[in-house]
């Protein structure tokens, strides 16, 4: 790693000398060749570490400065170079073969088959490798996981990219011209112009960074908070929770930013939820002071607020219910096989939808902007509900056992309960997609695993008690018995077949003792 170093400082010494030409972006792709094949080797040694770039890969290769053209094969690129060589260390796990593992697997078959029939097959087998991909991944990142440290280091690893893309927000804010960042009714012009899709909502300029939409920054701050709150309760660093703070207070200020409403009530339930649950009667207290010491603030210290509340037609949720209808109805025509994996806003270009423009007429790229129903229309209900049954299970098993090895109950009500919020009106927890889905499946995968090694655990503990009691306190097995078919078959207690009845009496004795000594 100190070699890889050297030789970067090197080669960004002779770039700045440089004037820009050949030389410098060749000199540019030989550095960037170099790290990531450093990064490719040192994920595959330490798997821990792959979320990190799985992660960066997810949100930074879909940002303003990479041309749109490029994106789709640079993202695929990237994450083949990545996950591909973990694939033999995931298939020799046979993780996929275990508990609720098991069904997503059956999940992520039936979503193979839906390319048969998609809408558009080939962004739908494109996606379905993606998502395969990712989930692999990310079974590779907690298959050695033993230990709440372990867990600890996964979600550092993770809120180690969400820092670095948190601190490429905040300095674009700061550097960068407001007609880059925000997206307002002024940035049409500048699409045209530029080619940069901001997306736009209302009359109030709302900031998206380096990402092309607001919500997407909702996103990224919704996670960042929740991670950045669940690892604050598993260190005792004083050092590592300023810098927790900061993150927070960072993200915040991104979130109000984007003025991300979803994210911000998601944020909100699962930090109420979490007081409620580690404080009792004095977390209902608190969050009722932080509840109005909040409004008062707002009040006195924001401008606009009003306009803020009611930005966009909030009696159809910023025009959501009226894509809903439509999306139902598409959803009764193809209620068991849906229209294929991932393509939902290809159903509108539909000659009935009724909005042909906008962001309604990007094909499979349209958002539903709703997880559940665009889960519906690309695999069909059963499919969704053995998915929502098979994401939610773990979590329901965990809060039903009173004992937590891993310190997994605050995940829940931090991470998990507020990205199923989120799913409620926005498509970017998908599988293992974006930001949002990478930490919805990591946390998952997490619990899955501790419910296994727990009941694992107990069933060796019962065993090793078993053989430590004595014989004689071991209760006794019933003498077996035969039933009216078996005597049917064989007469050997009758007075014409002594020696079959002898040689049956032996075995059943036999079999009893040997029974009694198992148990």
């Amino acid at each position: 790693m100190f070699l890889i170093a050297v030789i970067t400082a090197m080669v960004a010494l002779v770039v700045v000398s440089q004037a820009p030409g050949r030389l410098t972006f060749a000199l540019l792709g030989a550095v960037a060749l170099v790290a990531t094949s450093a990064a490719v080797i040192y994920t595959t040694l330490h798997p821990d570490w792959l979320i990190l770039p799985l992660l960066l890969i997810e949100v930074l290769t879909a940002a303003i400065f990479v041309p749109k053209d490029a994106q789709s094969a640079l993202h695929y690129l990237l994450e083949f170079a990545f996950c591909i060589p973990v694939l033999p260390l995931f298939w020799r796990s046979r993780i996929f073969m275990q508990g609720d593992f098991k069904l997503l697997s059956y999940y992520f078959c039936w979503a193979l088959i839906t390319v048969v029939f998609s809408l558009a097959p080939f962004v739908s087998f494109a996606r379905w490798v993606n998502s395969a991909l990712a989930v692999a991944a990310i079974c590779v990142c907690t298959q050695h996981v033993e230990t709440k440290e372990d867990v600890a280091k996964l979600v550092r690893n993770y809120l180690i990219g969400c820092s670095i893309i948190v601190m490429m927000m905040v300095a674009a804010r700061l550097l960068l011209p407001s007609s880059l960042t925000m997206a307002s009714p002024d940035a049409d012009a500048l699409a045209l112009a530029t080619g940069i899709s901001h997306a736009i909502s209302g009359d109030i300029p709302r900031f998206a960074g380096i990402l092309t939409s607001p919500n997407q920054v909702g996103a990224l701050a919704l996670v960042t908070i929740g991670a950045a709150l669940v690892y604050w309760d598993w260190t005792d660093s004083k050092r590592v929770r300023a810098y927790l703070a900061i993150l927070v207070l960072a993200a915040v200020g991104l979130l109000w930013a984007a003025d991300s409403r979803s994210a911000m009530v998601a944020a909100t339930v699962g930090a109420v939820l979490y007081f409620i649950w580690k404080y009792r009667w004095r977390g209902i207290v608190v969050s009722a002071l932080a509840a109005v010491v909040i409004a008062v603030a707002a009040s006195l210290f924001v401008r606009d607020l009003s306009e803020h509340l009611s930005r966009g037609e909030l009696t159809t949720l910023t025009g959501r219910t009226d894509i809903w209808r439509f999306s139902i109805n598409q959803i009764g025509q193809r209620p068991l096989f849906g229209w294929g994996y991932e393509v939902e806003g290809q159903i509108y270009q539909s000659k009935y939808f009724p909005i042909w423009w906008g962001p309604w007429d990007e094909g499979p790229h349209s958002s539903l902007h709703n997880n559940y129903i665009s889960h519906m229309i690309g695999v069909g209900i059963p499919a969704t509900i053995l998915w929502l049954f098979v994401m939610v299970r773990p979590w329901v098993r965990l809060f039903r056992r009173k004992t937590d090895p891993w310190n997994l109950k605050p995940v829940a009500l931090l991470v998990t309960i507020p990205i199923l919020i989120l799913n409620l009106s926005e498509s970017s927890a998908g599988d293992a997609s974006y930001s949002v889905g990478l930490l919805f499946l990591l946390v998952w995968a997490l619990a899955e695993r501790n419910l296994h090694k727990t009941e694992e655990l107990e069933r060796v503990a019962e065993e090793y008690a078993r053989a430590a009691t004595p014989l004689w306190s071991r209760p006794l097995s019933p003498v077996p018995t035969l039933d009216s078919a078996e005597r049917q078959r064989l007469p050997l207690l009758s007075t014409k077949h002594p020696d079959r009845s002898a040689i049956y009496l032996k075995r059943a004795a036999l079999g009893w003792i040997d029974t009694t000594l198992r148990i």
